[in-house]
């Protein structure tokens, strides 16, 4: 009897998963892809429901990483505690399929976000190599290009990320984000469109057009758009902030004082929206009390991307 090939062990793998932590997994991974504060809760609910379906679920295992990549963008959720439980389910996963590339990526991303970036570049490297057809991998590997001040490959990372899944607005998004970065802003704007045809509730892809309209000083359409951003976003921290810089910057510096005294005044215990508030006082032009907030994101450990 010949050895099982690859393909047919990965078959027989499948098959063993149980069918509702299948349909769980796939619930988690859709609402992943919503890519707002309020779908990655629910995402980590279905992967929690998967993995207690069958612990021995890898993929779903990788799939709570995944979402704490996520977190602290729009949670109090720190870097340093972010990856930490990423770390927690790539581990996970790798003890029951250690062959799989998906948790290296993870594990990537997860010395990204504490610099560790030697790290970083090795397990990025490693889960590529393992699966090179990874969207998500390319995409966030691009990230990496970035922090490391390589914009140019990291454009090709993105592109490949979106080649590897078009219908993606997250993919599609990634690309937008990286062309605004080397000021190609019609090229952005015509992508962060593009997404909003395949998802017109895409939060990211507002707040990106709307980044664009501020770097053009098109006011009125960059707050049109953080308002949209705002209201999909659930009142994320960052929408607001950015919704109030838009305004200092256009004039209505009141407006702006309004939000940012909210900001403030809603700030729990020593849980603060503290690149939110910095971003106001840019905004407004007062930029030693911006620096002092960034600091305050930096001592909390909320110096996610």
């Amino acid at each position: 009897i010949p050895a099982p090939t690859a393909v047919t062990q990965a078959l027989d793998k499948a098959k063993s998963v149980n069918p509702e932590a299948y349909r769980d997994y796939l619930r988690g991974v859709y609402f992943w892809n919503k890519n707002t504060g309020a779908s990655l809760q629910t995402s980590i609910g279905y992967f929690q429901k998967a993995v207690l379906e069958d612990p021995g679920y890898a993929r779903a295992w990788a799939g709570l990483a995944r979402c704490y990549v996520g977190l602290p963008s729009f949670s109090a959720l720190s870097s340093v505690e972010a990856a930490a439980k990423i770390r927690e389910g790539a581990q996970k996963s790798l003890a029951l399929d250690g062959v799989q590339g998906e948790s290296h990526i993870y594990l990537g991303y997860a010395a990204m976000l504490i610099h560790d970036w030697s790290t970083a570049a090795k397990e990025f490297s490693i889960g590529l190599e393992r699966e090179p057809g990874n969207a998500v991998g390319h995409r966030w590997f691009a990230n990496y290009l970035l922090l490391v001040g390589q914009p140019e490959k990291a454009l090709l990372e993105d592109r490949l990320a979106e080649d590897l899944d078009p219908v993606s607005p997250y993919m599609i998004v990634g690309t937008a984000r990286t062309l605004r970065i080397l000021d190609r802003d019609d090229e952005a704007i015509a992508l962060f469109r593009k997404a909003l045809i395949l998802d017109p509730g895409f939060v990211a892809a507002h707040q990106g057009l709307a980044d664009v309209h501020l770097h053009q000083k098109k006011y009125p359409e960059a707050i049109s758009e953080l308002k949209v951003a705002q209201q999909d976003g659930g009142n994320n921290p960052r929408q607001i902030g950015s919704l109030a810089c838009a305004y200092a910057m256009s004039g209505r510096t009141e407006e702006a004082r309004r939000i940012l005294n909210s900001l403030l005044a809603t700030a729990p215990g020593n849980v603060f929206p503290a690149k939110a508030v910095a971003q106001v006082y840019i905004g407004l032009g007062e930029r030693d009390r911006a620096f002092d907030f960034l600091r305050k994101a930096v001592d909390a450990e909320n110096t996610s991307l």
